[in-house]
């Protein structure tokens, strides 16, 4: 007894509908350079006012003047941030530099935090929005 196996008809290619172009999505138009354009300078608007304003002196850094380039550009700001900011910035340092040290070294060794615990009793624990731990208990 011989089995023969007949092969399946090939799928017939199904034409686009109108909604959905393949060779539309690709085109570029003046528009969305236009869009593109808007939405750059838009987000950009707020960086370039405040490295201008970040480049005056004390006299010119006023709300009238903040579109202005200004006259003298100076780095004395930044030399003053970061005299004031430095001691601050060292201590980051040496908080997050460990931190991230034993977080990575934790979770390597296959520790993960988890939301949900179960107690000694075997019930699930659950944290409520306030942080507290409270017992869930199973439906009878």
């Amino acid at each position: 007894m011989t089995t023969a196996s007949a092969v399946p008809p090939a799928p017939l290619p199904v034409e686009p509908t109108a909604w959905w172009n393949p060779r539309g999505w690709g085109r570029v138009t003046p528009l969305k350079y236009a869009g593109l354009l808007f939405f750059a300078a838009l987000i950009l608007t707020p960086v370039y006012v405040l490295l201008v304003t970040s480049l005056k002196g004390i006299s010119e850094t006023d709300p009238s003047h903040a579109w202005t380039l200004p006259h003298v550009w100076t780095v004395s700001a930044w030399h003053e941030a970061w005299n004031v900011l430095s001691p601050n910035l060292k201590n980051s340092f040496y908080l997050v530099i460990p931190a991230t040290v034993i977080s990575t070294g934790t979770s390597r060794l296959g520790f993960r935090a988890s939301s949900s615990r179960t107690s000694s009793t075997g019930s699930r624990l659950r944290r409520s929005s306030s942080g507290a731990t409270t017992r869930r208990f199973p439906r009878s």
